[in-house]
């Protein structure tokens, strides 16, 4: 060994961060990382550099087996792989450790680097580097929304459904905060939040996945809308339909984040607040949920985003739920509709699932269409058969999840996700008793799941159906 490395043998020793094996006069082994101090934050990592001489002269063509007490080499992703030395030196990129649903790994982190000089001696060299908690999240700043806010029911025919969500975060240093390799924790009611081929983040409904179902608010004068679904034994309810997606992480609240001072939940019944069974992440590791505090301190802060999963139009549901007002038309009813020579009247549709949600529909270059079969053929023809409307009939709190229901149950089935037709009396002449009557005899939606899907059409003609009104 020469001089200067005797040296700086000398001098690492003295360092945390770095220790240089000293063996024999002729070899001696360096382990360096360039950082010996990184973020738990999911993605930060480290080149490790090993440098060996013997006799003065680097080695070259010998493996150096390098071991780490956690993360993994990215290269093979283990925390043990093997290195060649060339002209004395060789590296090797590392990746701290993170846990999955994105609690932190503090500590510190013991790097080993070992190989069998010329004289076949071993020569052995460690290294720490420190893992330390991360700069808060700016709670300011904080988002997650996913890109459809209605979906179709995944099915064995349609495949998974796949969801883009995105996370939009920055430290309390104003640097952004990227979601890839989980740097935030997320948890779902149904599904799963996953990363594409191309790593951006997804939500994903598998067939046979569905949101959980919960029992109604109020009574069935007051509360919101149901029905006895007898064949399920099940009352169902529009919040039967809707998934609650979480994603948490470390930070600090500020402004808008308020309301959510309490460890993260997922909201099943959508009432705002969490109940016994419902899951939660518990921050303090305490064995119990820990709700609102008022503290601004760093902690565990969350956002949460709501899909509605919404399957085949129903017309058991619509015959017999209650709350629901079917065709309001003044007297006049889907069979016996009078509109006189030359003018119009306006329909109105609102076509729903088993949960008595609005239907998903597909808007953007495939629209889904309904159809109108009506009788007499001559008398009527529809002036729009598009079902374009992406809608959730449901809205909620920005902030705490609770529904924005107005007044009794008027805020679950709302007038914008209604689709509107424009239907016209185009006969000549009236027949002499007047207005010719006519009806509507049954309804056919087609929709095209996804952009290259099949398309799925639904025909509807119960006594019931469509639901909706005149004007």
């Amino acid at each position: 060994m020469n001089q200067l490395l005797k040296k700086h043998c000398l001098l690492v020793l003295a360092a945390t961060s770095l220790v240089v094996g000293c063996g024999p006069a002729d070899s001696s082994l360096v382990l360096m990382p360039v950082d010996d101090i990184l973020p738990s934050d999911g993605r930060s990592g480290t080149t490790i550099k090993v440098m060996a001489w013997f006799r003065d002269e680097p080695v070259s063509d010998i493996q150096v087996t390098l071991t780490a007490s956690a993360g993994v080499f990215t290269e093979r992703n283990r925390r043990e792989i093997s290195v060649r030395l060339a002209g004395g030196e060789a590296i090797a990129e590392w990746k701290a450790p993170y846990d999955d649903n994105g609690k932190m790994f503090l500590g510190s982190v013991e790097f080993t680097a070992s190989y069998t000089d010329p004289n076949r001696m071993k020569q052995e060299a460690k290294a720490i580097v420190e893992i330390v908690e991360p700069p808060p999240i700016d709670g300011s700043s904080f988002r997650f929304w996913c890109s459809a806010s209605n979906v179709q029911r995944a099915t064995s025919s349609s495949g998974p459904v796949h969801v883009p969500c995105t996370v939009e975060a920055r430290d309390i240093n104003g640097n952004n905060v990227p979601v890839d390799n989980i740097r935030f924790g997320f948890m779902t009611e149904t599904g799963r939040m996953d990363f594409d081929r191309h790593g951006e983040l997804e939500w994903v409904l598998t067939p046979g996945e569905i949101p959980e179902q919960v029992e109604p608010f109020g009574d069935a004068a007051s509360g919101e809308p149901r029905w006895n679904d007898q064949a399920a034994g099940v009352i169902r309810n529009p919040r039967d339909g809707i998934a609650t997606l979480v994603v948490h992480a470390h930070g600090r609240p500020s402004g808008n984040l308020d309301p959510l001072h309490g460890e993260p939940f997922v909201d099943v019944n959508d009432n705002g607040e969490w109940d016994p069974g419902e899951e939660y992440y518990d921050a303090n590791q305490n064995g119990q949920y820990d709700g609102p505090t008022g503290s601004t301190e760093d902690r565990r802060i969350w956002r949460w985003a709501k899909i509605m999963v919404t399957g085949p139009i129903s017309e058991t549901a619509a015959e017999n739920a209650s709350g629901l007002s079917l065709w309001d038309t003044a007297g006049q009813s889907r069979q016996n509709i009078q509109i006189t020579r030359g003018a119009n009247a306006s329909i109105g549709l609102l076509l729903i699932d088993e949960n008595l949600n609005p239907v998903a529909s597909h808007p953007g270059n495939t629209p889904d269409e309904v159809r109108l079969t009506y009788s007499p053929r001559d008398v009527v023809s529809p002036s729009n058969q598009s079902l374009t409307a992406d809608t959730m009939g449901l809205t909620f709190e920005q902030q705490t999840g609770r529904i924005l229901g107005g007044s009794g149950r008027s805020g679950y089935l709302q007038g914008s996700h209604t689709y509107f037709f424009r239907v016209f009396n185009n006969r000549d002449a009236d027949d002499e008793d007047g207005p010719v009557r006519w009806s509507i005899d049954s309804v056919e939606v087609r929709r095209v799941p996804r952009p290259g899907g099949s398309s799925v059409t639904e025909r509807l003609d119960g006594h019931e159906l469509p639901m909706g009104y005149l004007q």
